[in-house]
């Protein structure tokens, strides 16, 4: 099954839950739901306009912003559609949680919410 750019979206900020996704690793990127190209950022925007995902500035210690996407509550669960996404989604957590994925996160505060 082929899956939409918001869609695959939604999985990656999904498995990287409960850290927060920065926009540029929504860019250019092959998930194993599929490719992310170069305007999958706006994708992700009108997720957020949507209310399916939270957008948030995070500071660097630079004392630059991100801008990273989260989901909006505990409650919220993505469906899988096959039982491929569901392998890909345990094979991209698992190499996460493994340390074999890098996983980009922020130790400075949070900004403000932007929807």
């Amino acid at each position: 099954m082929k899956f939409t750019q918001k869609r695959i979206i939604l999985n990656v900020v999904e498995a990287r839950h409960p850290e927060s996704v920065p926009s540029y690793d929504l860019q250019k990127r092959q998930t194993p739901w599929g490719w992310l190209g170069t305007s999958a950022d706006r994708t992700a925007r009108r997720l957020a306009e949507e209310g399916k995902l939270v957008r948030t500035l995070v500071k660097q210690p630079s004392g630059n912003s991100l801008v990273h996407y989260s989901l909006p509550t505990e409650e919220l669960a993505i469906p899988k559609y096959s039982d491929e996404g569901k392998n890909a989604h345990t094979s991209l957590t698992e190499g996460l949680n493994s340390g074999k994925l890098v996983q980009t996160s922020f130790s400075s505060e949070l900004g403000s919410t932007m929807r």
